[in-house]
């Protein structure tokens, strides 16, 4: 078993078992802590799927966002030869405002900050890869924003790596 490093973390909040990040042929399990409060910093754990091991960490740069609310592994999209972590972070406060929210890509083991997204709206919100949109054969990555003042519609999805919103709702 594994489990988060303090309370208020809400170690577990999304989980994924999709990827294998340290090549030894096993899916491995990504933990979402987002984190409850102001004072709070959300972070994502990479254990081993085969003993649980942590492998590695990635800790939000802002106290009190949500980093980690949700989160998706992604083989090797980025052309790097790693595979990727797709981080949600709705209550990260941009330039677009407070709680506008965020999506980073981070690619693993290194975990380099790769596109850093922030928008109207709350965006980080929910964050899935079952989608090949544009028929390459690499699954892409779709992020939920709710309340998007500009576009007058409660929400919108954003498709990666053609940026469109494909659908409003």
């Amino acid at each position: 078993a594994v489990s988060g490093e303090s309370v208020f973390d809400s170690f577990g909040s999304s989980v994924d078992f999709s990827t294998d990040f340290n090549d030894d042929g096993e899916k491995d399990i990504v933990v979402g802590a987002p984190g409850i409060g102001p004072s709070t910093r959300g972070y994502i754990s990479v254990f081993s799927g085969v003993d649980g091991q942590l492998l590695f960490s990635i800790e939000s740069d802002e106290l009190g966002g949500s980093f980690g609310w949700e989160l998706l592994s992604m083989p090797d999209v980025s052309g790097d030869g790693r595979p990727e972590i797709v981080v949600g972070d709705p209550g990260y406060d941009g330039s677009a405002g407070t709680d506008s929210g965020r999506v980073l890509m981070f690619s693993a083991p290194d975990c380099l900050n790769d596109p850093n997204k922030t928008e109207p709206g709350i965006c980080g919100c929910g964050v899935d890869d079952s989608i090949d949109g544009d028929g390459d054969g690499i699954p892409d990555c779709i992020d939920r924003c709710l309340d998007d003042p500009q576009n007058k519609c409660n929400g919108h999805l954003y498709w990666e790596p053609i940026r469109e919103i494909i659908f409003g709702f």
